[in-house]
């Protein structure tokens, strides 16, 4: 009874330990093995331009004002490290959405058609944020049948230490002519206060003469 006690004992001891080198990593694995993070600490957000009002919004809706044939876009998109550690690079690629052609703004690949940016040594904290400019394509080359469309433009950030998130924003685009004299580009709330202020210049003209 004796000998067995021991042998019982000993090979208790041998399977506490062969389970310990399965189910437990050594120093060493722990050390070089990839690691996943349980959450991420990046975000990014994607606005589009109001055309009317010049203030970047996270989407234009059917009820919202509309793009036109030719007119230019602004979309900014913002990461932000929202962890405790610096994020070494953030790397942004923008899907630009049918309908619109490339501007400016970060490295563009024409056969794919995205837009790639970088946002080196992020610090814990620290927002950063770039314009992409693109453009409504010309009448006739938006497709037949449709009145309005609404394409969707997707970003997707990612970085080492913080793995990948997404975000989109929506537009709309109006399939009929723009009113003649009304400029496809530029500030809106500029031309809104030009057009206000021209009675006043016709007065200023009348008193003159």
């Amino acid at each position: 009874c004796r000998i067995l006690q021991v042998m019982n004992l000993k090979t208790f001891l041998f399977a506490t330990a062969l389970v310990t080198a399965l189910f437990i990593p050594s120093k060493t694995f722990a050390q070089y093995g990839t690691y996943t993070p349980s959450y991420s600490q990046l975000t990014v957000d994607k606005q589009v331009r109001n055309p009317v009002t010049g203030i970047y919004v996270d989407n234009l809706g059917l009820n919202d004002a509309h793009y036109f044939a030719e007119n230019a876009v602004f979309f900014r998109i913002t990461v932000q490290n929202t962890g405790n550690t610096v994020l070494s690079r953030i790397t942004a690629t923008d899907y630009l959405p049918a309908y619109l052609s490339y501007v400016s703004g970060g490295v563009y690949t024409a056969n794919t058609r995205q837009i790639v940016f970088y946002f080196d040594n992020v610090s814990p904290g620290e927002r950063r944020s770039t314009i992409l400019q693109a453009r409504v394509n010309r009448l006739p080359d938006l497709p037949v049948g449709k009145s309005l469309l609404c394409p969707v433009n997707k970003v997707v950030a990612s970085a080492v230490e913080a793995g990948t998130v997404e975000d989109t924003a929506q537009l709309c685009i109006q399939k009929t002519l723009m009113a003649k004299g009304v400029p496809q580009t530029g500030d809106p709330i500029g031309l809104l206060m030009g057009l206000g202020s021209l009675p006043m210049l016709l007065a200023g003209f009348k008193l003159g003469k």
